[in-house]
């Protein structure tokens, strides 16, 4: 039989999928794709034999690069203590525009394209779009959409797995979004709790200046650990220069986002949060209205 002929006998028997079939289709794609980027984020963590080496530190967040062989470009690990914030605070500040844009003045746009429904109710599973404005945006790719898979844990942890995917493989068009689309490769962070006994040893041997609310409950969470692993694509031939300048702004302008953020929780945050507990506070103390 004929090359030609065993070509036309594949496109007669290739059915095409229905809407259901397909949506099921970019899901498995979408979920593996997250998932392999919490098996990178969770492997990079675990294994100490890696060599990182330090590139920016301050009190509130270190910074780490390791070279890849085949990419200009190294993995990214940050590293920062957070004080008085849950992990579902420090998510809801760093991957939701309405929290993020409040200290994060760079971001541009925060914007779920996608959600996929999934069985394991502590999972979720979204495209996202995250671009950034200038600076930034013109030392690296202008925007990122990402299969991002989000996972909750028993012990309270919160961990993000992400990694681009082409638009056709999970029924997306990015083609509306300006700018040129950067890709992300496996990549992801864990928030972690931290107990008020965790945080008095870490204090202690870290000497940090920040500090947390007075309180007596050893167990209470009054901080979240946040460890993330970035490794952006841009591209295995790119010119050497633009990579060094990329890495220089990034090593630059990230810490210091990380620091305002940490500025932000410490302050206005904490003073809207009393706001809200005072509201809920006298809407509680309100007798309902006798029934005539």
């Amino acid at each position: 039989m004929s090359k030609e002929k065993k070509k036309k006998d594949k496109k007669v028997k290739k059915k095409k999928l229905t809407k259901e079939q397909r949506e099921k289709k970019y899901k498995k794609v979408a979920y593996a794709a997250g998932e392999k980027g919490i098996e990178e984020l969770l492997n990079e963590l675990k294994d100490k034999t890696l060599e990182w080496e330090e590139i920016s530190s301050n009190q509130d967040i270190q910074m780490y690069k390791r070279d890849i062989e085949g990419f200009k470009f190294p993995k990214l690990k940050l590293v920062s203590m957070i004080p008085m914030a849950s992990p579902q605070e420090v998510y809801d500040l760093s991957w939701k525009l309405e929290g993020r844009k409040k200290w994060d003045n760079q971001v541009k746009a925060i914007e779920i394209m996608k959600t996929f429904p999934v069985e394991n109710e502590n999972e979720e599973l979204t495209v996202v779009h995250f671009s950034m404005k200038p600076p930034m945006r013109t030392m690296s790719a202008r925007f990122q959409v990402d299969a991002t898979l989000l996972r909750r844990t028993n012990d309270g942890k919160i961990i993000i797995g992400r990694q681009t995917v082409d638009d056709s493989k999970i029924g997306i068009d990015t083609s509306n979004i300006k700018g040129k689309k950067g890709i992300t490769k496996p990549s992801g962070v864990l928030y972690t709790p931290i107990t008020r006994k965790q945080w008095i040893k870490y204090a202690k041997k870290s000497k940090t200046t920040r500090t947390i609310k007075e309180g007596e409950d050893p167990d209470e969470i009054v901080a979240t650990k946040m460890e993330s692993i970035i490794f952006p694509d841009i591209g295995k031939n790119p010119v050497k220069m633009l990579a060094k300048m990329m890495l220089k702004m990034m090593s630059k302008f990230m810490p210091k986002g990380f620091v305002t953020m940490v500025d932000y929780i410490t302050t206005e945050y904490q003073e809207e949060k009393k706001k809200k507990s005072k509201k809920s506070e006298k809407k509680k103390k309100k007798k309902p209205k006798k029934e005539k």
